[in-house]
């Protein structure tokens, strides 16, 4: 078995990094995963999210939801869903 876990994409845009994962699960599962605020920090992968700070049990189009993060200073950013 592989230890590889993503596939690394080429994109065209400066200081971006892109990245495929296959995830053996049913897309409902990952979804429901994906749409709450709080498991965030489980898969974000880039260690900055400290915590989940407000938002509603799950995420919708037009949703909000505050982190907590860190990149060398402790900051808070709010997120919208847009899509």
């Amino acid at each position: 078995m592989s230890h590889v876990r993503a596939e690394i994409l080429d994109v065209d845009y400066p200081n971006t990094a892109a990245a495929r994962i296959v995830i053996n699960a049913p897309a409902p599962q990952i979804f429901n995963l994906l749409a709450n605020p709080r498991a965030h920090a489980s898969f974000d992968g880039s260690g900055t999210i400290e915590k989940s700070i407000s938002g509603p049990e799950r995420l919708y189009v037009g949703a909000k939801f505050g982190m907590a993060m860190k990149i060398k200073v402790p900051y808070r950013i709010t997120n919208t869903v847009v899509a």
